[in-house]
């Protein structure tokens, strides 16, 4: 897991929700563990973009049009790319 800053944005570009929260890559899942609030899992089928939005910022679309953005990630933030594009590119492949 990672530490990380995340802010969740509406199809509108408004934030439903921002704060810290922990972040993974795992079982075709990304997986957001806020400090407070429910655990949010989103399987790389719904992962539209992956996307470096501005500098140390990771910015994921989402198919229904929900953005997520990530950022703080430190070190991790390539790695964590790496792993989006990867699985991203798993999941779309057909099976």
């Amino acid at each position: 897991m990672t530490p990380a800053h995340y802010r969740a944005l509406s199809a509108t570009g408004e934030a439903s929700e921002d704060g810290g929260a922990d972040v993974e890559v795992t079982g075709g899942n990304l997986v957001l563990t806020p400090a407070a609030g429910d655990v949010l899992r989103v399987p790389f089928g719904q992962i539209a973009t992956v996307a470096e939005a501005e500098q140390f910022t990771v910015r994921i679309g989402l198919a229904q049009g929900t953005v997520i953005e990530l950022s703080r990630l430190g070190v991790m933030r390539t790695q964590l790319l790496a792993e989006l594009r990867d699985d991203q590119g798993d999941a779309a492949a057909p099976q």
